[in-house]
């Protein structure tokens, strides 16, 4: 059921934009990352999320030392980047197939 808002909206716009505006995709970026490093030299592997300008992190069970990082911090291990991306690529494959209902 539609709420009042979504009504007045649809009432209020012509068809083909309302279509429009139906078609367009929310989109967020991931991408794997570190942040601090703990006490004992390892940084823990975070993947990064962001959307409408907010970040979150989703924490892994992975962890690099400064030997695998890059001087930008970026993770150069490809052990730990083929797992990252292998998550990334299942959290595409569940946001593509989740139905979004109008």
């Amino acid at each position: 059921m539609k709420s009042r808002a979504e009504t007045m909206l649809a009432l209020a716009m012509p068809r083909r934009m309302s279509e429009e505006l139906k078609s367009t995709q929310i989109v967020a970026t991931l991408k794997a990352c570190v942040q601090k490093m703990r006490n004992d030299g390892f940084f823990p592997v975070y993947i990064r999320v962001t959307h409408n300008r907010t970040t979150q992190y989703i924490k892994t069970d992975k962890m690099v030392t400064k030997r695998e990082l890059s001087r930008s911090k970026e993770i150069t291990d490809p052990f730990v980047m083929q797992f990252c991306t292998a998550l990334i690529l299942d959290y595409n494959e569940y946001r593509v197939n989740k139905q979004v209902h109008y």
